[in-house]
């Protein structure tokens, strides 16, 4: 050994103590409450849900104006059911993929809180049981 700090392991590997901190300590059961806290944990991609809402709704929307009224405006317009079906079809195709979006947001989110969680497992797994 070189010095009462570090330790030679062969000759290329030095492993190196490590440097002091300050930390806090913090009760079991406070630790407990955290991580049931963080494992509840429901973020919700509430952006993307409501905008693929809306859009369905939009969908919905054109198609009972392309079932009930469209027969009034289609000798004014002859383009109107190419219209109302484009606008339909695209809100509603916007509208899935948005929802499809916000379902696979939501499952990352929950994926994060739980790398959190076992990170906290994996500090308790340092210190004896209680």
């Amino acid at each position: 050994m070189d010095s009462p700090l570090t330790l030679k392991i062969s000759t290329d590997l030095e492993v190196l103590p490590p440097i002091e901190k300050k930390a806090f300590p913090i009760p079991c059961d406070e630790w407990r409450f955290l991580k049931g806290k963080i494992n509840a944990l429901r973020l919700e991609p509430w952006l993307f849900r409501s905008l693929g809402s809306l859009l369905v709704g939009i969908t919905l929307s054109t198609l009972i104006y392309i079932f009930t009224g469209l027969t009034a405006d289609s000798t004014s317009n002859p383009n109107a059911i190419i219209i109302a079906w484009a606008v339909s079809l695209g809100s509603l195709l916007s509208g899935v993929l948005c929802l499809i979006f916000a379902q696979k947001e939501g499952e990352s989110y929950k994926t994060m809180a739980n790398e959190i969680v076992t990170q906290m497992e994996l500090i308790e797994t340092r210190f004896p049981a209680p």
